[in-house]
């Protein structure tokens, strides 16, 4: 039996053979299928749109919220998706955001609203601590340092839309005072924290 008349014959045995090692390829390629581990979050980067009125992002656009081309705002939590075809969609794997005890996450958008002239900070709107890029760029959010910081905890950010910056948190000891100068605001404000058995700011 020449080789072949054998693979006509037995194509099935060699798919059964071939596939085992090179399902995730075939799954992938074929299925557009994507697992995220349980310890990450997937970045989507979509490569091109087609069709649709929603093709390519608005001017000083960086992040999409629509569908568009380019850095997605919403992230793929840990799991198993389908239809992410390699040649329209990277997704590129990311550990989460762990902010340690003793430790706050100052948070920076790379995209959004502009500041209001004379502001420094980004008004609080409401995104789930940052993890739904999408709620927050929907809601208003600004671009530019942020109010709103991150307590001790594990977070799912999209880091193409966010930068989090760890940092000590300040320590108010008992029997001593903290003068506090806030930058933002109407007023120019000092006031004073004090530390006992909590701390009070007035």
């Amino acid at each position: 039996m020449d080789i072949p008349h054998f693979i006509i014959s037995y194509w099935w045995i060699l798919l059964v053979l071939i596939f085992p090692l090179f399902y995730k390829f075939i799954l992938r390629v074929f299925f557009g299928m994507v697992i995220v581990p349980e310890n990450r979050i997937g970045l989507v980067t979509k490569k091109f749109v087609l069709v649709g009125t929603d093709r390519a992002l608005p001017d000083g656009r960086i992040i999409a919220t629509k569908g568009e081309a380019g850095f997605q705002a919403k992230a793929l939590a840990p799991g198993l998706y389908w239809g992410m075809w390699p040649w329209q969609f990277g997704v590129n794997m990311q550990p989460f955001t762990v902010i340690p005890e003793g430790k706050i996450g100052l948070v920076l958008s790379n995209d959004g609203s502009a500041l209001p002239t004379g502001n420094i900070l980004a008004r609080n709107v409401s995104c789930d601590n940052f993890q739904d890029a999408e709620a927050f760029l929907d809601n208003g959010g600004q671009k530019g340092r942020q109010t709103h910081m991150l307590t001790p905890g594990t977070y799912r950010i999209n880091t193409y839309a966010f930068a989090v910056t760890i940092a000590d948190m300040t320590i108010i000891h008992e029997s001593m005072l903290g003068i506090i100068t806030t930058h933002v605001g109407y007023h120019h404000y000092i006031g004073w924290c004090a530390h006992y058995s909590r701390a009070n700011c007035r």
